[in-house]
């Protein structure tokens, strides 16, 4: 089986079963969004849409995307060299890593404390859509103005009704945060779980 297929499997069994309700991943993201605060030293600002954001969770470990507003097939498909912000994905007991699944240190990230059966500490970073070259790429931003990495996107058609779905693969500690994007785009973060 080609590994498109078998993610596009995965994205059919395991998206369903791990992606909260709206409303719950609604509630976390004014939660979060509350105790964030205006986030500090970005490579840009964007206006949020905690309505429209996607929370995936299985057991303690959990990834919320808040979209940007405005947020569309269109503006997903269209973007060209500049930047369009996608929004502000978190983590929970998680972090996103390097390719070689190296985890940053929380310093080059953005952080936030919840307190929900005790303190969490939540690890933030800014996402962003640009043309790179044949094919679009996604540029992950902590702090500062240069992104972290830029990982290649593939197009894969897949239907959905949200701006964005999620799946998680890995073996535990290493893995990837797969975002399939409205518009047919597929792209693969790496993650490290575990409070690093």
């Amino acid at each position: 089986m080609k590994p498109l297929a078998i993610v596009f499997t995965l994205f059919l069994t395991v998206s369903s079963a791990c992606t909260q309700s709206q409303e719950e991943a609604a509630h976390w993201a004014q939660q979060i969004a509350k105790s964030a605060g205006r986030l500090k030293n970005v490579a840009f600002q964007a206006p949020l849409d905690l309505y429209q954001s996607v929370l995936f969770k299985k057991d303690e470990t959990a990834a919320l995307i808040m979209p940007a507003q405005g947020l569309n097939r269109d503006s997903i498909k269209n973007a060209d060299t500049k930047p369009v912000p996608l929004g502000v994905l978190w983590f929970l007991n998680a972090a996103p890593a390097s390719p070689k699944h190296a985890p940053f240190a929380n310093d080059r990230l953005q952080t936030a404390t919840i307190h929900s059966d005790g303190e969490h500490l939540l690890r933030g970073v800014l996402l962003a859509i640009r043309q790179g070259g044949e094919n679009k790429e996604l540029l992950v931003f902590g702090r500062g103005q240069q992104p972290l990495i830029k990982i290649p996107m593939t197009e894969m058609p897949l239907h959905q009704r949200r701006h964005i779905d999620m799946l998680a693969t890995g073996d535990g500690k290493h893995g990837h945060l797969i975002l399939h994007l409205y518009g047919g785009f597929l792209v693969r973060i790496p993650v490290v779980t575990g409070d690093n």
